[in-house]
């Protein structure tokens, strides 16, 4: 089967290297190193490619990742829109991670888990600090240069249990 094939991960979030795509019933991938680190794990990309055919991705470096047991039962995400995300048939021989998807689109979007992306954690910060209830502090920058956002959330009233405040963090990204 032979077909043309666009892998793109170069967009915010975006991990994947081609290995080959010449055919969708055979299309092999290698999951880039994290930033500044050796460990991998993180897959996030787009096909485009010819709806209702078969497409077979294999990882071929999954088996070194760094965490090789949560590809047991583990099923990969994929979406045709970035909003919506289900679940897709995928296997792991010890080796390779294996993704089979008959697309109804042209073009999907297939990641390790659903993605939170840059922008909508700004979105995030800048909803929240209009709250009256919230502040907003940058307490550094990421190993990619990103800022680190603190949202400290206030509860006004007296009604504390024991006077114990709770702390929770949230990380979005």
């Amino acid at each position: 089967m032979s077909e043309k094939i666009e892998i793109s991960s170069n967009f915010d979030g975006g991990n994947i290297k081609v290995i080959n795509d010449k055919s969708a019933d055979n299309i092999e991938l290698e999951i880039n190193k994290d930033n500044q680190s050796d460990f991998f794990q993180w897959f996030y990309f787009r096909v485009a490619s010819r709806k209702k055919i078969n497409h077979k991705l294999k990882i071929l470096n999954a088996g070194n990742s760094a965490y090789v047991p949560g590809w047991k039962d583990y099923k990969a995400v994929c979406s045709y829109d970035r909003k919506n995300w289900f679940r897709v048939d995928t296997t792991f021989n010890g080796k390779e991670l294996e993704v089979n998807i008959e697309p109804e689109k042209n073009s999907f979007y297939l990641s390790y888990f659903t993605p939170y992306s840059y922008d909508r954690h700004l979105d995030l910060i800048a909803q929240t600090q209009n709250s009256k209830k919230c502040s907003h502090i940058s307490i550094g920058k990421s190993f990619d240069g990103k800022d680190i956002d603190l949202l400290k959330i206030e509860n006004k009233s007296n009604q504390l249990q024991d006077n114990i405040l709770e702390k929770r963090w949230l990380s979005g990204l």
